[in-house]
């Protein structure tokens, strides 16, 4: 007479039913990914920086150009030599703090009063409509601000 065997598929089924109801629970009590607002419309389109930082006048950034996105991605380049500045995604945090994300980090070359910038800086920023918007990032080791002013230019239509 033959012995049945115990079927060991179904103890395996079993073991991965009741390790799933514990372990899942336990990997989605992670860090909550923050609630961005919606993206302001006023902030797309073309911004030309002035020539030097609110800090310091003397402080020459005249050359970026930042173009952003209905989705917030933005590209902050210098026109004057073509060269890459940041590009990626910015993220409206609330009303005076956006986060930078989604960052290339092969052509990442921020202004270099920005050089301590991680690739997900949350930074200041002040809408004035469409005419003005100031970026303004803290150095959190030495605690200085550094404050882009961009203006946009518009164009009339004949």
């Amino acid at each position: 007479m033959r012995k049945k065997r115990k079927n060991t598929n179904n103890i395996w089924m079993k073991w991965l039913i009741l390790s799933s109801i514990l372990i899942l629970p336990i990997t989605g009590c992670g860090k909550k990914q923050p609630q961005y607002l919606d993206f302001p419309a006023e902030m797309m389109g073309e911004w030309q920086c002035e020539s030097g930082t609110l800090e310091d006048p003397s402080d020459y950034v005249g050359y970026f150009v930042l173009y952003i996105n209905e989705d917030g991605t933005f590209s902050m380049y210098d026109a004057e030599a073509g060269n890459p500045g940041i590009s990626g995604k910015m993220n409206i945090l609330s009303e005076d703090q956006l986060q930078f994300s989604e960052i290339d980090k092969v052509d990442f070359d921020p202004p270099h009063s920005w050089q301590s910038m991680s690739y997900d800086q949350v930074i200041t920023y002040q809408l004035d409509g469409m005419e003005e918007l100031r970026l303004c990032y803290t150095d959190e080791k030495t605690g200085k601000t550094s404050t882009l002013v961009f203006h946009q230019e518009l164009i009339e239509l004949e």
